[in-house]
């Protein structure tokens, strides 16, 4: 009897096992793709962009995932980013209805599809010394033939995984991207540095421009727009002359769209502090006035946007504090509209030394702020920026004006033309004569338009009537310092290879506004997704208040020394002694005055920083026992009451 019950209890044991692996198997083929994202921001769910661009594909794309399986093991992390990845093309292919082949590919040492990768690009990283070489990366091959190649996966771009995969895709699949033509007072195709004789690296924000759009450079002031020109990109156009505005006033009123660039003082093209600017530097304050007020439209000038609520830290020197840089600004969500397709979804903009918008009475256009400051902002002169040393100086005199200053707008409607006399001459020779590096995209269309360009002297350029309204579609920004990389991104090496890590949202802002005007919105959507790391916003709170009661506990210590110094002057008019300074008893007690004073004060001072260190730990504290001790307690507890409601049916 009990032989055959150990024999039925061995049977169902089996059985169940067997149950098991059924449904594990099962579960692995039935669900495979299902998953549950507790993320705030979804960021591991497929966006709908995604879906779009995906489901809008007119031929197919092969995907080539290249992935070392061996070389993987000893990286444990990279492992399971690579899983990832995989399991990202999995969906993207399942998503696309057929229109998505992938294919894995494992390049082993000294084989044809190591050839392969190498043939394509891939780029190769050494785990250790003797090991094989690892690849992780992807090649979109569209039916066209056209390679689109992510040579490595970096871990520090996983929060753009998503998009570069679709930019991949979209690339892949397209025949010839959009053409942007760009004007441009500034190095941002890199070049010579005159004063350190060394080679400019090319601004990264352009650099993205260009994977994704053809871009063509006009020069600082061309002559003509060519026609095929879909988008124009002007940033800081300090040196256009009257014929290059009316390009670009023609140019608007055709239809076409354009993203303008403008700075009252741009850091870029300023010299470094107690220096002279450079011969043939370009000026640090740049607009199109004339055009601006066609459209109705003014940027500020001569004024620069300071805002205390935003004002980022900055290091002054190593035996000094950071101070806050009023015209160095980070702006947050809150300040981004985040309803228009342009901005929706950016988090964080840095600016410098920014300008501010306001519209013309009577403008027949519509405007729409999509950028600004706090309250706590007021303008100040540009002026003070030059050769500034000390941020702290820009606080003198400084008080908010109650108003949000806009940085940056959509212009649209119809406006009428800044140029009603038709073409305007040429001015000078440097104007008729273009950079011999934009001449081919300025040729006279045939040979007898040549010849009368020939003959013409300078000044007697054949006026033409022109366009003489239209409607216009223009995005508007006053600052071209938010395009330099030092403020948006930090370019690092990876095995020869220069890897991009965005801080901020500099970047997508100019390419969401390429596709906005002229490309995809669906990769908007795609790259503007949330992010991986969520900002301590309440230490950052704190950290602010605090320093506002260090600011104006400095700022007393300054006053009560300068009110000292000048006393002790006064009483060191009152000498005695024939060649010696001997200290009056008034001198004496002034000076044990100053000492007790600035003792008190240093203590104050000890006392806000301690605090400040005292709120943030206490703060961390809170957040340590919630995360070790209150969550994994409650789910305890969950476990617990779950537990004693399932034995209660059984009984």
């Amino acid at each position: 009897m009990g032989a055959k019950k150990h024999i039925s209890a061995t049977i169902k044991l089996v059985f169940l096992g067997l149950l098991g692996l059924v449904l594990l198997v099962a579960g692995q083929v039935w669900f495979k793709h299902l998953r549950v994202d507790l993320t705030e921001d979804k960021v591991f769910t497929l966006s709908d962009g995604t879906r779009n661009i995906v489901s809008d594909l007119e031929q197919p794309v092969e995907l080539l995932f290249f992935y070392s399986e061996k070389a993987m093991r000893e990286t444990p992390t990279l492992r399971n980013y690579a899983q990832r990845i995989e399991n990202l093309l999995e969906e993207f292919a399942l998503l696309s209805g057929g229109k998505l082949e992938l294919q894995k590919i494992d390049p082993e040492p000294f084989s044809e599809m190591e050839d392969r990768a190498t043939e394509l690009g891939m780029q190769a990283v050494p785990v250790r010394v003797g090991a094989p070489q690892l690849y992780l990366g992807l090649a979109a091959v569209g039916a066209n033939g056209k390679e689109e190649v992510i040579t490595f996966f970096h871990p520090n771009r996983q929060q753009f995984l998503e998009y570069d995969i679709a930019k991949a895709i979209y690339l892949a699949a397209r025949d010839a991207p959009p053409k942007i033509g760009l004007i441009s007072g500034l190095p941002v195709n890199g070049g010579l540095d005159m004063a350190s004789r060394s080679m400019r690296r090319p601004w990264a924000s352009v650099q993205q421009l260009q994977q994704l759009y053809e871009l063509v450079d006009l020069g600082p002031s061309p002559l003509q727009i060519p026609e095929d020109v879909d988008l124009l990109l002007i940033i800081h156009p300090a040196s256009v002359g009257e014929q290059a505005l009316y390009a670009i006033d023609q140019f608007v009123l055709s239809g076409r769209n354009a993203i303008v660039f403008v700075d009252p003082f741009a850091e870029t093209a300023a010299p470094e502090p107690g220096s002279a600017p450079m011969p043939g530097s370009a000026p640090t304050a740049s607009g199109m006035p004339r055009l601006f007020e066609a459209w109705g439209i003014e940027m500020v000038p001569d004024k620069v946007l300071g805002d205390a609520a935003h004002a980022m830290l900055v290091n002054i020197a190593d035996d000094q504090p950071p101070a806050r840089n009023l015209v160095l600004l980070g702006l947050g969500a809150a300040n981004i509209d985040q309803e228009e397709l342009v901005t929706e979804a950016l988090e964080t903009l840095n600016v410098s030394s920014t300008g501010s918008w306001r519209r013309l009475e009577g403008a027949s256009t519509q405007w729409r702020d999509l950028v600004w400051s706090s309250k706590a902002a007021a303008l100040i002169d540009a002026a003070k920026l030059q050769n500034l040393m000390d941020p702290n100086r820009l606080f003198d005199g400084f008080a908010p004006d109650g108003v949000s200053h806009v940085v940056a707008g959509q212009l649209s409607g119809e406006v009428k033309t800044a140029f009603p006399d038709g073409k305007p001459a040429v001015l000078d020779k440097q104007e008729a004569d273009p950079p011999a590096d934009s001449k081919e995209d300025r040729e006279p269309e045939d040979d007898a338009d040549a010849e009368a360009a020939a003959a013409r002297e300078p000044g007697e350029e054949k006026a033409e009537p022109g366009l003489q309204q239209g409607n216009i579609n223009v995005l508007l920004v006053a600052d071209t310092d938010l395009l330099t990389d030092r403020l948006w991104v930090q370019a690092q090496t990876f095995f020869g290879q220069p890897v991009l890590s965005p801080f901020a949202d500099n970047g997508s802002l100019l390419i969401n506004a390429a596709d906005y005007l002229v490309g995809s919105a669906d990769l908007i959507s795609i790259r503007s997704r949330g992010t991986f790391n969520r900002p301590f916003t309440r230490v950052h709170e704190i950290q602010r208040a605090a320093e506002v009661d260090y600011r104006a506990t400095a700022d007393e210590l300054t006053a009560q020394l300068e009110a000292t110094e000048r006393k002790l002057n006064e009483l060191q008019q009152l000498k005695t002694g024939e060649d010696k300074q001997v200290l009056s008893p008034e001198q004496e007690q002034a000076v044990d005055q100053f000492l007790a004073q600035k003792l008190e004060i240093r203590k104050s001072l000890r006392e806000v920083q301690h605090q400040l260190t005292r709120d943030i730990e206490t703060l961390g504290t809170k957040l340590k026992l919630i995360n070790i001790g209150l969550v994994p307690l409650l789910l305890t507890v969950l476990m617990l009451v779950f537990t004693g409601l399932r034995r209660r049916r059984q009984y």
